[in-house]
């Protein structure tokens, strides 16, 4: 069962910081949580890492390489793992209207669910 919080739109769960309205999607390293719309919803050390590089470079793709090296420090030799990884957060952060998306040869990137890819 998915684990999700509902919480205060304005104010951070896991450190009661508040929340910048233009952040609409935030993932703490320090609790593996992803906040967003009001929901807080906790993932994995290793999803809220692919989660917090892909949020640092939204919209923009990261390649698959890039995520490799970041998230698992060159420690796995093919990309299996990670579209495992994709596919398990996926079904975690659907319910905050997200995705992370998969632009061919290219790389990831995290999406609005809804909205049209241009790549």
């Amino acid at each position: 069962m998915l684990d999700k919080t509902k919480i205060s739109t304005n104010i951070c769960p896991c450190c009661g910081a508040k929340i910048k309205p233009e952040r609409q999607f935030l993932v703490s390293l320090d609790y593996n949580t992803v906040i967003c719309k009001g929901l807080a919803i906790k993932v994995t050390p290793t999803q809220a890492e692919l989660l917090f590089v892909l949020q640092k470079a939204y919209p923009r793709i990261v390649t698959t390489d890039s995520l490799i090296q970041q998230v698992w420090a060159n420690r796995i030799e093919d990309d299996h793992l990670l579209r495992t990884m994709v596919y398990q957060t996926n079904l975690k952060i659907k319910a905050l209207g997200y995705c992370v998306r998969s632009t061919r040869t290219r790389g990831y990137r995290l999406e609005q669910i809804g909205q049209i890819s241009h790549v």
